[in-house]
């Protein structure tokens, strides 16, 4: 499997991956803006190091970079709270 050269793959720079994080520092998206940058600034060499900087499981972290290679930032900060749960057993039309 070819390795990744993180700084190629992310478009950010890491000034502005700073800024993000300082946005959403009090929010549930804080954690992926700063995977993001530690790869970016290649102060973790790969998702198994950003994962255990983060208190992560790697398979997260591979979800996430995953969203971000998917669809850029964008994708990666979509908040999907509203999506977590059970699903509704009865139909609308129920």
């Amino acid at each position: 499997m070819p390795k990744i050269v993180y700084s190629r793959v992310i478009k950010e720079d890491p000034q502005q991956l700073k800024e993000l994080e300082k946005r959403h520092r009090y929010t549930h998206l804080f954690q992926r803006v700063r995977m993001l940058r530690l790869l970016e600034s290649e102060e973790c060499r790969n998702l198994g190091e950003a994962a255990e900087a983060l208190g992560y499981s790697w398979r997260q972290c591979q979800r996430w970079f995953a969203s971000y290679k998917e669809g850029g930032l964008e994708e990666l900060l979509k908040s999907r709270v509203s999506e977590r749960g059970r699903q509704e057993l009865v139909t609308p039309e129920a």
